[in-house]
């Protein structure tokens, strides 16, 4: 008796096992196409944002290098406006003439420093709107943005969404004591 139920109870337990391992599997069969629909919606995009990435950090290169070569000019500015007054030095006749030669030089050091400074500044200002144009052609929405679920999983989430609110809103009812007349 104990082994033909064992031998009815074991053919059941295989037979049911691999209904259940089918069923598992092709209810995964579709969540499997559902998510490869959705990488392959979410190639583009990134491919976008990948392109408008390499296009802003040329740009940021770019600006890099027109810096660089903006701090040359300024060292350079200094340096032969330091030359220029150790040679006033040299050549002054007398204390007079030195001054003079020297406040002569301070308005020629405050008109290059302002230069200096505008230049500068437009260059990151030129930076600043090339960057802003990159980021405005990028696209607007996210790769995970743009990817939509499919139905049977939105309206899943859905559901479990509306049992848990009104499970909370419950409890909070049960939580809530008697009003007590306090007067």
């Amino acid at each position: 008796m104990n082994n033909a139920f064992a031998n009815a109870f074991g053919q059941n337990l295989l037979t049911s096992t691999g209904k259940l391992g089918d069923t598992v599997l092709e209810r995964g069969r579709g969540a499997a196409i559902a998510a490869a629909n959705a990488l392959d919606r979410a190639r583009t995009p990134s491919h976008k944002l990948a392109e408008a990435g390499l296009r802003a950090n040329a740009v940021a290169h770019d600006g890099v290098a027109r810096l660089m070569k903006n701090q040359v000019q300024l060292i350079d500015g200094f340096m032969d406006e330091g030359i220029r007054r150790l040679e006033l030095v040299a050549e002054a006749r007398s204390l007079r003439t030195l001054v003079e030669a020297q406040i002569e030089l301070l308005a020629d050091t405050r008109a290059r420093l302002s230069n200096d400074a505008e230049r500068t500044l437009a260059i990151l200002a030129d930076v600043g709107t090339r960057l802003s144009e990159v980021f405005r052609s990028a696209p607007v929405q996210s790769s995970v943005e743009q990817v939509t679920p499919a139905p049977r999983v939105a309206r899943t989430r859905r559901k479990k969404a509306a049992i848990r609110k009104k499970a909370v809103s419950r409890k909070t009812r049960q939580k809530r004591a008697p009003r007590r007349n306090t007067r």
